[in-house]
């Protein structure tokens, strides 16, 4: 139980250490922290002024979101599983 409490543990500083070593970790930071439209009541957000630079610009890994060790898989796993956040 401690050697498996251990290795995740290690792992999950691996993932931390990865992500803090990317050039632009703190603006993304900053973004999550100071996001103000995201909690305004009753606020109607569309994506359609960004459907086509997603389009242009997105690529899926073949492992997967979140599991290719890209710059942004920790975004990605906490977007599809949010109830485990970083």
């Amino acid at each position: 139980m401690e050697v498996d409490r251990r290795t995740f543990l290690a792992a999950i500083r691996q993932a931390y250490d990865h992500a803090r070593e990317h050039l632009w970790y703190m603006e993304a930071r900053m973004i999550t922290v100071n996001d103000t439209y995201g909690f305004v009541e009753g606020k109607e957000i569309s994506i359609d002024p960004f459907i086509d630079i997603i389009g242009r610009n997105f690529k899926q890994p073949r492992e997967g979101l979140g599991y290719d060790n890209s710059p942004s898989a920790h975004m990605w796993r906490t977007i599809t599983n949010s109830n485990r956040p970083l």
